[in-house]
């Protein structure tokens, strides 16, 4: 069924001139950080999920992306296009600015310091459709995972500078219950806690019944080796957009169940 790949060409983010090994050096009023679950560059998740996307944040590359039957290699690319922005990942807490640059590195010990006493641990995914859009999703509950995302929202709270109006009423928009609502006003995002669900979006929202249908069968296939087999979560990874318009950079990885510098990766 999918036996063939082109290139896709994607405009990449000039690393050079906005990080300093990998990691930003200055302010930006638009620069947000995101704390994410994201395989690592050799998994077989991740080989998978950036072809997929056409972009592997690990390598920092772009990628080729399957050609699916009956659906032309533009109107993927198109409809891929959102999730390939913030890069094939799972939100852990959701993208923030600093509240003050003056504590970028306290925002890595904060990291280091909630990763330190989790032990790796495993999860199983299986290909579910979220509002419109395809996703990976949980194939059996994981309190770990919960615990894990619950964690690093509370921890990191201190870091985040609070939500713009705009930013307010934009969420708003989409539509909240009053739990989520509750969440923005304090949290910054509505889908924390209670209202987490763990997702590594493939698409963006399709109306078409037939894409729905194509994009499903092709997304079945090609993730068949990972559906619901062990996936280790050994590690949490810090994502940098530095303006809305940029590609989110994985810029750290830090390791689960490990202290101090040891447990700590560029990639």
């Amino acid at each position: 069924f999918i036996n063939n790949y082109y290139f896709l060409e994607i405009a990449m983010l000039n690393t050079t001139k906005q990080f300093a090994n990998n990691c930003p050096t200055k302010n930006s009023k638009e620069g947000r950080f995101g704390v994410y679950f994201a395989p690592s560059g050799s998994s077989l998740l991740n080989t998978l999920g950036s072809g997929w996307l056409g972009r592997d944040t690990t390598k920092k590359k772009k990628t080729l992306q399957p050609i699916v039957s009956g659906l032309s290699a533009q109107r993927l690319c198109e409809l891929t296009q959102s999730p390939r922005h913030y890069g094939f990942h799972a939100t852990l807490k959701a993208p923030f600015q600093l509240v003050n640059w003056g504590e970028r590195d306290g925002l890595d010990r904060a990291i280091e310091t909630v990763c330190a006493p989790i032990k790796p641990f495993s999860i199983s995914l299986v290909i579910n459709q979220l509002a419109g859009f395809f996703a990976l999703t949980l194939g059996t509950h994981s309190p770990k995972i919960h615990h894990l995302a619950d964690v690093l929202v509370s921890e990191l709270d201190i870091f985040r500078s609070p939500n713009t109006s705009e930013d307010i009423q934009r969420r708003r928009a989409a539509g909240l219950n009053s739990q989520q609502n509750n969440n923005l006003l304090r949290w910054g995002y509505p889908y924390v806690f209670s209202e987490f669900r763990f997702h590594m979006t493939l698409t963006s929202r399709i109306t078409s019944e037939e894409e729905r249908k194509r994009l499903e069968t092709a997304a079945r296939v090609h993730f068949l080796p990972i559906l619901k087999k062990k996936i280790m979560v050994n590690s949490v990874c810090l994502f940098y957009q530095t303006d809305k318009n940029s590609q989110f950079e994985l810029i750290k990885r830090f390791k689960l169940g490990e202290n101090g510098p040891k447990g700590t990766q560029r990639k």
